[in-house]
């Protein structure tokens, strides 16, 4: 006796010709003939099937699945987020890697309590000097940010990036944290977000030695004096520091852009790939991989977390949402208990607006916009700029460009 279930990573295609099996980790796929598809429809449905009691050409088609990597074999009925079962093989946990984060953020500045005000003040604002929102502030709360930082810097992460309204206005807090990461990890990169300000020397002598980059935040009123982001970028490249570039807008010209590049700085335009006029025919046929990884997880919030002064884990810096504290529990159990999880799992799916559109797992909104929408404080049409008018939705669901 023995039980199949197909792995998580596995994405079904159907079509009028057959079917594809399509691994979202490493983009390859199998295709399989109409007759195959059939077959292969009714295996899904019935995952808790006994596999002794299958058709042969059944359990031909899936001994190749295994065979290939796309499924697995289990001794009693199997489950994930799906299918369960109380006497069942839980796969999650067992199946997923390690969680791995591409940016942990922490706060630094202000202490006031600050709320949402302006939507556009904290859309996009993950990589923006701004003051993280607070709903009830505890001012008093003392935290042992040693530890945290030391359990942190354990992780798989990326990047730990210091962010807040002006966080080198604050260069004892900045060297008490860079200080107290390089004392557990040395190799682990370090990214301070700034406006473009006159930054003391001893300063960027400090950030160089320490190896920290900078993430310097253009904005349209920078670009209206004449040569001063160049200007800027230069004082920071002379003094031995890597540097971004995060621009929020729609005037930074071609000559700028090249100029920085020529720099070898990292221009990041904060723009929606729906507005690069590109057919949805011309995004499917080259391949886009966040494509397929869109369907499962949210473009911006996977992989990614933020924690405030006080010690609280939050799926983003201006996602007002206070998930953990670290100084009470433990950062195992923040996974053990998914806290994340609704979070880094968030798809257009669940987006009223956003659903039925054929774009939604090209769109790259903004995750805080996307909230309120789904909460209804905010309306779709407010902020989507993509027009489907031209393409024809067919009977079956399908679109025709």
């Amino acid at each position: 006796m023995g039980f199949y279930r197909l792995l998580p990573t596995a994405h079904i295609v159907y079509d009028q010709k057959g079917a594809s099996v399509i691994d979202t980790l490493t983009f390859q796929k199998i295709n399989y003939s109409y007759d195959d598809s059939i077959l292969l429809k009714e295996l899904l449905e019935n995952e808790s099937d006994d596999l002794g009691n299958l058709e042969k050409e059944k359990r031909l088609l899936l001994e190749h699945l295994m065979s290939e990597g796309y499924c697995y074999y289990y001794d009693k009925p199997a489950f994930n987020d799906i299918h369960k079962d109380k006497n069942a093989v839980e796969i999650r946990g067992l199946m997923e890697e390690i969680p791995h984060f591409s940016e942990i953020f922490f706060e630094i500045g202000a202490n006031g309590n600050k709320e949402e005000s302006d939507i556009k003040e904290y859309i996009c604002g993950c990589h923006a000097c701004k003051e993280w929102p607070h709903k009830n502030r505890i001012n008093n709360k003392t935290i042992d940010f040693d530890s945290i930082i030391s359990r942190i810097v354990k992780l798989w992460v990326d990047k730990l990036v210091l962010t807040g309204s002006n966080p080198l206005a604050h260069s004892k807090m900045i060297a008490n944290y860079v200080d107290k990461i390089r004392k557990y990890r040395e190799d682990l990169c370090i990214e301070i977000i700034s406006p473009i300000i006159p930054i003391e020397r001893e300063m960027l002598e400090y950030l160089s030695s320490q190896n920290v980059n900078l993430g310097i935040v253009v904005k349209d009123s920078d670009l209206i004096e004449g040569n001063l982001v160049e200007k800027f970028c230069l004082q920071i490249k002379q003094a031995g520091i890597n540097q971004d570039i995060y621009y929020n807008g729609e005037n930074l010209n071609n000559d700028l852009f090249d100029k920085l590049i020529s720099l070898g700085i990292a221009v990041n335009v904060n723009r929606n790939m729906l507005n690069d006029k590109k057919t949805y025919k011309n995004r499917i046929e080259e391949g886009n991989k966040d494509y397929w990884t869109n369907q499962s997880f949210h473009h911006c919030l996977k992989n990614k977390m933020a924690i405030t002064k006080e010690g609280f884990v939050r799926p983003c810096p201006m996602i007002n949402d206070d998930l953990w504290d670290l100084g009470k529990q433990t950062v195992d159990q923040l996974f053990q208990e998914q806290k994340l999880d609704d979070y880094w799992r968030l798809t257009k799916r669940e987006i009223q607006g956003c659903s039925d559109c054929r774009n939604r797992y090209f769109c790259t909104d903004c995750a805080l916009a996307e909230l309120m929408v789904k909460d209804g404080i905010l309306k779709h049409e407010v902020l989507c700029r993509n027009d489907d008018a031209n393409n024809t939705i067919l009977s079956d669901g399908r679109v025709e460009c």
